[in-house]
């Protein structure tokens, strides 16, 4: 948990990841809307955190609240009690548990990416006489065009020969999965 709460020291949701989760929110009925303004936003975090780090809500960084002025907090802290209440009853109102389970499915991600062995991203390259082993880029689309566009190459491959449109995106696609497992 220590390494957790390092990660985390002045985490909080960054407007985009809250605009996601809230996006897949089921519309509530009724006039009556939830606010999910910067305060909610602030309180979710705290509530990520609270799962991540396994700590207590109140010991959780609060950057969001923290940038407001005095008045601003003053409202929030006197909020925090109903916001915190409705995200951990056991019995929440059916807009706080939609958004319980999807923080908690967050948190989760956040907590698998933190506990991930750290690999330094270090880029292999070998290189002898006859061979050279290096990391793909951009500029080898020459090469792999000429790879993927020969039938006679391709033959062997379970994938057909392709344009040159296609090999960009197949170099695309083989460059972002080796720098999403780095």
């Amino acid at each position: 948990m220590i390494a957790r709460r390092q990660a985390l020291h002045r985490w909080c949701l960054d407007p985009g990841t809250w605009h996601q989760i809230t996006s897949r929110l089921p519309p509530v009925p009724g006039p009556v809307q939830p606010i999910l303004d910067d305060r909610k936003r602030q309180e979710a975090s705290a509530f990520v955190w609270a799962h991540i780090t396994q700590g207590e809500l109140r010991f959780a960084p609060r950057p969001i609240e923290d940038k407001q002025p005095e008045p601003v907090r003053r409202t929030w802290i006197g909020r925090r009690g109903a916001t915190r209440f409705q995200l951990t009853r056991p019995d929440p109102l059916s807009h706080y548990a939609e958004l319980r389970k999807l923080l908690i499915e967050h948190a989760e991600h956040v907590a698998k990416n933190i506990d991930r062995p750290s690999m330094a991203k270090v880029p292999i390259h070998i290189a002898t006489e006859r061979l050279l082993i290096r990391p793909l880029a951009l500029t080898d689309i020459e090469a792999m065009d000429a790879v993927f566009s020969d039938p006679e190459v391709m033959r062997f491959v379970p994938r057909r020969a392709c344009d040159r449109e296609h090999s960009r995106a197949r170099l695309q696609s083989l460059i972002h999965i080796n720098d999403s497992t780095a």
